[in-house]
C-alpha cells in the first residue's frame, strides 16, 4: 500500500489572513510570492547546470564506450558510467530537497526532512572509466 505525502502542507496559506487586510495579509502573499519565484529560478538554473553537467558526461561515456576493445571492457565501462550517475542524480536529488526544505522553514512550514551536505559530484570530464584505465 502506497502512503501518500502532502509535500505542500507547509505552504498552504491562511486563507481568511490573506483577506484581512487589517492584519498585514498582503505581506503574506508577497513573502509567499517571492519565495515562490525566487526557489523556481534557483532551482531552474540548478537542474540546467546539473543537465549541462550531466550531458558532457554522457557524450564522454559514449566516447569512452566505442574505445571499448571487449565485451568485458564495455560492461566495466557501462557499470562505472551507470554507478556515477546514479549517484549524480541523487546528490542533485538530495540538493533540491535541502532547498525546499530551506524554503519551507523560512516561510514557517515544517518538513521532516533533514538538511543534506553539498552533493558530492564526480569531476572527471573523460567519461567513466573502468577501473585500471
Amino acid at each position: 500500500m502506497t502512503r501518500q505525502v502532502d509535500f505542500f502542507a507547509p505552504f498552504s496559506p491562511n486563507v481568511p489572513l490573506l483577506w484581512n487586510f487589517k492584519s498585514g495579509g498582503f505581506e503574506y502573499a508577497e513573502k509567499a510570492y517571492r519565495a515562490w519565484f525566487e526557489t523556481a529560478g534557483r532551482i531552474q538554473a540548478d537542474a540546467v547546470e546539473f543537465m549541462r553537467h550531466r550531458l558532457e558526461k554522457d557524450v564522454a561515456a559514449v566516447a569512452d564506450l566505442g574505445k571499448c576493445k571487449s565485451a568485458v571492457e564495455a560492461f566495466s565501462l557501462q557499470f562505472a558510467y551507470a554507478r556515477d550517475a546514479f549517484a549524480d542524480f541523487v546528490g542533485e536529488g538530495q540538493k533540491m530537497t535541502a532547498v525546499l526544505n530551506s524554503v519551507a522553514r523560512d516561510m514557517g512550514g515544517t518538513l521532516t526532512v533533514e538538511p543534506v551536505a553539498e552533493p558530492k559530484r564526480t569531476p572527471r570530464k573523460g567519461g567513466a572509466h573502468p577501473a585500471g584505465h
